[in-house]
């Protein structure tokens, strides 16, 4: 009887360390996910208009948060009307926050520069469902492809 009650315990034990190694995994997966998307969640896009007392041209305003750049940066925007405008490309974008202002010329997009250096205030486009960055894709440091869609949601490629 008491051989019973050993092997029983020990068939517990094991099922229990089972079930311990798969919550410690799942652990372990969402740290590493999120250890992996740490760069990621600090990149975004959107569009903003320049306040320039004139014609209040607008352009992408872009944030990279974290301390490294991103590389193969791709931004496909819709304007006012919600017409898809030509795609903006960037090889890299260092840290910090800029704005890439739409211009009539055959690159189509001016080179970003710092928000600080812009000299008029940009005001953001908070509140229209067609004049929006639709998707923003780049690499970051650690050579991982991140795709943002129009609402936010950030996609591993």
């Amino acid at each position: 009887m008491a051989e019973w009650v050993s092997a029983l315990a020990a068939l517990g034990a094991l099922v229990a360390a089972v079930f311990a190694g798969i919550a410690a995994w799942r652990l372990y997966k969402i740290e590493d996910d999120r250890e992996l998307q740490a760069q990621a969640r600090q990149v975004s896009a959107w569009i903003s208009v320049k306040l320039d007392g004139e014609n209040a041209p607008y352009g992408i305003e872009f944030t990279n948060g974290s301390l490294a750049p991103v590389y193969d940066v791709t931004v496909l925007a819709n304007d006012s009307n919600g017409v898809r405008q030509d795609k903006l490309d960037l090889t890299v974008l260092p840290p910090g926050r800029y704005f890439a202002e739409k211009i009539k010329a055959s690159y189509h997009w001016a080179y970003p520069d710092p928000v600080e250096e812009v000299g008029y205030p940009l005001r953001p486009v908070a509140k229209s469902t067609k004049w929006r960055v639709e998707q923003l894709t780049f690499r970051d440091s650690a050579n991982v492809a991140w795709t943002r869609d129009a609402a936010g949601v950030l996609t591993r490629r």
